[in-house]
């Protein structure tokens, strides 16, 4: 769990404060006891660190246990009253008339019920989830939420954001929005999930811009919350970040789509000769996931003829995939090629084609990396190891 930059300035100045503190309480036992028992200074101090340590370690031992014990009675609390609540939630949302008891126990226990009605949050949909909404608001657990977010812990302030949102209604996306630029990066990523789950349209694109700026794992996990609004994402950000001259929004697009593997109506034909040999190696291992125009084909024949090792390796696996039998020929010569992964994804392609004529005229020749790598891809092949070959 991360911290906000203000928690971290606390830490450091109570981290300051505790020790200016013992170094005046090791002075004060010094001068005040240690002095007039013990003769010897050195020994005097060295009793005075021990004795203060020794008695700060005390009171550390009995706070925690007074903070274990409180926690086991909220626990045991929260144990015995949530069940309560729950039912008489289920109540109001019967259509009973409990609406009294159950604001008497928001009243007497505030963090359980806002717990149980956060816990709903998640599984409810639907009309159903109105009806939630408008029984928090009945029950005043919009004030007790707005208070948590802005004074809260982190954990707090993240438990929260969901709920005022669903709170919010219409103005929800709105809040959320605002939430995304949160100096706390969990409140943040929270904030982006719940838009995208109550998004669409601009809010959705705002998630997809916030993940942009996040981590790889960040962005694995916003892309899985993107995924219903694929189609959407498409035809707007995600085509105008590929047509873009920024390489960095560029490379987020193609990493986006690699997360999703799902197909897209986008092109990636002037990817493929893109002055970036990075992008052109990552748009090569998408092409297997849009539309193939009639250009494609010539722009992975001039990839394949590039002297970036990697270039070739990917439009090599990427013409397989694609069992694009027009670029034959061109495979087949880079089996002669004497970098040992280039000949190893022309065979594994040549062998996800099904021709095998050129694989076996290598192993003939022998003695080179191409003829290693076409014996290995026709032995995957025939005894059925070789997924790439059966699948591709």
């Amino acid at each position: 769990m991360s911290t906000r930059p203000t928690d971290n300035h606390w830490i450091a100045v109570k981290t300051a404060a505790v020790l200016s503190g013992s170094g005046v309480l090791i002075w004060m036992t010094e001068d005040r006891v240690m002095s007039r028992v013990v003769f010897s200074g050195d020994l005097g101090w060295a009793l005075s660190v021990a004795a203060v340590f020794g008695a700060s370690l005390t009171l550390l031992l009995l706070m925690v246990t007074i903070f274990r014990i409180r926690d086991q009675r909220r626990e045991a609390r929260s144990a015995r009253v949530a069940p309560v609540i729950r039912q008489e939630i289920a109540a109001c949302l019967a259509g009973g008339s409990r609406r009294q008891e159950l604001e008497q126990l928001s009243r007497e226990y505030p963090d359980e019920t806002g717990q149980c009605f956060r816990d709903l949050f998640l599984v409810l949909k639907g009309r159903t989830n109105k009806e939630l909404i408008e029984l928090a608001n009945a029950v005043g657990l919009r004030q007790l939420w707005e208070l948590a977010y802005r004074q809260g812990t982190t954990e707090e302030r993240v438990g929260v954001v969901r709920c005022l949102a669903y709170l919010a209604s219409e103005a929800g996306p709105a809040f959320l929005a605002e939430a995304l630029a949160d100096p706390d990066p969990d409140v943040g990523i929270e904030a982006a999930r719940t838009l995208a789950e109550m998004g669409n349209g601009d809010s959705v694109e705002d998630v997809y811009d916030y993940a942009r700026r996040q981590s790889l794992m960040v962005r694995a996990i916003l892309a899985e919350d993107l995924r219903p609004h694929l189609s959407s994402l498409a035809r707007g950000i995600v085509a105008s970040d590929l047509a873009s001259r920024n390489a960095a929004r560029i490379r987020h697009a193609l990493q986006m789509m690699r997360a999703w593997s799902t197909p897209l109506a986008v092109s990636l034909d002037p990817l493929l000769e893109h002055q970036s040999l990075v992008i052109r190696v990552e748009a090569l291992g998408l092409l297997n996931l849009i539309h193939i125009t009639g250009d494609t084909p010539g722009r992975l024949r001039r990839n394949l003829q590039d002297q970036a090792e990697k270039v070739v390796e990917a439009a090599a696996l990427a013409a397989g995939r694609l069992h694009l039998d027009s670029l034959l020929p061109e495979l087949s010569c880079l089996l002669s090629r004497p970098e040992a992964a280039v000949c190893r994804a022309a065979a594994r392609a040549l062998s996800a084609m099904g021709h095998f004529g050129p694989l076996e005229d290598k192993i003939r020749t022998g003695g080179s990396p191409g003829a290693e790598a076409a014996l290995e891809a026709v032995q995957k092949a025939h005894t059925g190891h070789d997924l790439y070959a059966r699948v591709g």
